[in-house]
C-alpha cells in the first residue's frame, strides 16, 4: 500500500512529500528522511558516524514542521 512517498526535481532544490490520510508516523519518518538524504546529498553531505548527529536533528526538525504545521493527525492521537 503506498501511504506516502517523497520526490524531488533532479538538479533542483524543489521537493515534495505526499502522505495519504492512512498515513501514520513510521509512514511520516520514512518519508522525511528520504527528504534529509535528498537535501544534504545536495549540499554535498553523505551520511557517516560524523553526520549522523546533523541529520537526526534535521530529521526530529521536518518531522516537527510537518506535524505541528499542518496539525497532522499524530497529535490527534493516530501512530500507525
Amino acid at each position: 500500500d503506498l501511504n506516502g512517498y517523497f520526490f524531488a526535481y533532479k538538479g533542483e532544490s524543489t521537493s515534495c512529500i505526499w502522505l495519504s490520510d492512512e498515513a501514520g508516523a513510521s509512514t511520516l519518518a520514512h518519508e522525511c528522511l528520504h527528504a534529509v538524504c535528498w537535501m544534504t546529498d545536495l549540499r554535498g553531505m553523505k551520511l557517516s558516524e560524523k553526520s549522523e548527529e546533523f541529520y537526526t536533528y534535521y530529521l526530529g526538525w521536518l518531522m516537527e514542521q510537518i506535524i505541528v504545521g499542518a496539525n497532522w493527525q499524530l497529535y490527534k492521537g493516530k501512530t500507525k
